[in-house]
């Protein structure tokens, strides 16, 4: 189980809920907000859950809407598919085997490995390291892996190298001249997995779970395609852009290293610490602080050995974002302070997601725009504690769900309540002029008025569900 947020968490939390752009701007709204679940609705996203790193320590983690329709709500626990996140991943475990003496990041990989070899081109045989692949510099063919149907024939990893049917990706050949730039490709990951597995002998889920997983507590993570049926808690089905599942729940990914790894936030937040720990020289279980530093250092364009970099080299941040048929994520974090956020989505919208949940957290914790890098001024030290929103007396009334039930709002002393049936009053808190939360039983309200201002009723959110109360009296 995830440990919950502090009460200070767990505001900043909600503040970042109720602080996403509004899907399209309107006139005189350019400031305006919504709240994750309505900007999900909006792009036909049906599942999102986010991990925020702060201070070092996994500061909070939520899901948020449904794996599938009218199935089970997303939880910290749910894993979706993290595209190409697994590249990263995947480099943590080659630099465990360099800082082991088992791999050189510089010697020709033909001379490790054993089941298939990087093809010549006519009579020149290209040299290709370990330091290319990571960076995506050895030149390879272009690969994107759009994955398999469940049920369909799927290739092995020397088919996919070889372009052999039924793999649906060409070829992996070497069609620019090794380490002079930047070409990104799945194809550097599928030739890395094949160098994991000849110089070890194991298969690389197992490869995997060993080096980096079991060391890190990474237990809701895998790269073996069975995992979601296996896994003790709800698999994310993907979605297509008009939020339909699809065909079998998701699609197979093969390629393990590139596009295959099944995990959750928490856990890919558990790795951005571990980096971040070794890379300051701190308490590390898998990365030494001399590889960590290598991994995070630039070395063709802006290329880390498996992640993409900003910033000074004395303060790098680390990144890397993820597209898969029917799902879009995105890691991002800070070697020196600490913080860092993690966003996954099951629709191929979510990308819509991943960006406003990334810029309300930056902009919540003052960490740089994450889009432009942007630095953010601190908050004046003595700034005083802005007013609490107004409560509009208009919101007191009498309501009703579509169930039937009967809700009553009042406003005393410029405090709302609710009044369910014979329950006790519920206080809810002001997070804006419209949006309210109702903390005893982690719900929230988002009034609705009609074109001439006035109040028709509010939404209610809770646990995962979304229901309208109409405004009757």
């Amino acid at each position: 189980m995830t440990a919950q947020p502090d009460a200070a968490s767990a505001e900043r939390r909600r503040r970042v809920e109720t602080s996403q752009p509004m899907p399209v701007a309107q006139p005189g709204q350019r400031d305006a907000t919504t709240t994750l679940e309505r900007r999900m609705a909006h792009y036909l996203v049906p599942g999102c859950s986010v991990a925020v790193i702060d201070g070092g320590r996994i500061a909070w983690a939520r899901g948020y809407g449904v794996v599938e329709a009218g199935q089970a709500a997303v939880t910290p626990d749910t894993i979706f598919q993290a595209c190409s996140i697994s590249k990263p991943v995947a480099a943590v475990a080659a630099l465990r085997l360099v800082q082991e003496g088992r791999l050189d990041l510089d010697a020709d990989i033909n001379t490790t490995l054993t089941s298939w070899r990087v093809p010549a081109n006519g009579a020149w045989q290209p040299r290709v390291t370990l330091r290319h692949l990571l960076t995506h510099g050895a030149g390879l063919t272009y690969c994107w892996y759009p994955g398999y149907a469940r049920g369909a024939p799927t290739p092995t990893l020397v088919q996919t190298l070889e372009g052999q049917s039924p793999a649906n990706t060409p070829p992996v050949r070497v069609i620019a001249i090794p380490g002079t730039q930047f070409r990104y490709s799945g194809s550097h990951f599928s030739v890395l997995q094949q160098l994991l597995v000849d110089v070890t002998g194991r298969p690389f889920p197992e490869l995997m779970r060993e080096l980096v997983f079991d060391p890190l507590g990474m237990r809701h993570s895998s790269y073996d395609q069975s995992f979601p049926e296996a896994h003790s808690g709800a698999a994310a089905a993907g979605h297509d852009a008009a939020g339909v599942p699809l065909a079998g729940g998701w699609r197979l990914q093969p390629e393990l290293a590139g596009a295959g790894l099944w995990t959750t936030p928490t856990d890919l937040a558990r790795l951005a610490l571990e980096v971040q720990a070794a890379w300051s020289g701190g308490a590390s279980r898998v990365l030494g602080r001399d590889i960590a530093r290598r991994m995070l250092a630039p070395h063709l364009a802006d290329r880390g050995l498996g992640w993409a970099l900003e910033g000074p080299p004395d303060r790098p941040r680390f990144s890397h974002g993820g597209d898969n048929i029917g799902y879009k994520c995105h890691l991002t974090a800070d070697a020196v302070r600490g913080i860092g956020a993690v966003v996954m989505t099951n629709g191929d919208e979510g990308r819509q997601i991943v960006d406003g949940v990334l810029r309300a957290v930056a902009a919540e914790y003052r960490w740089p725009d994450p889009v432009t890098g942007e630095e953010r001024p601190p908050a004046p030290p003595d700034a005083p504690d802005p007013a609490p929103p107004r409560i509009d007396p208009a919101y007191a009334g009498e309501y009703r769900l579509d169930s039937g039930l009967a809700l009553t709002l009042t406003v005393e002393r410029d405090a709302l309540a609710l009044h369910a049936a014979a329950q006790p009053a519920i206080p809810l808190r002001a997070m804006s002029g419209s949006a309210f939360v109702a903390d005893a039983v982690d719900a929230a309200l988002d009034f609705e008025r009609s074109a001439d201002g006035a109040v028709t009723g509010f939404t209610l959110r809770q646990r995962g569900d979304e229901m309208f109360a109409r405004k009757t009296a």
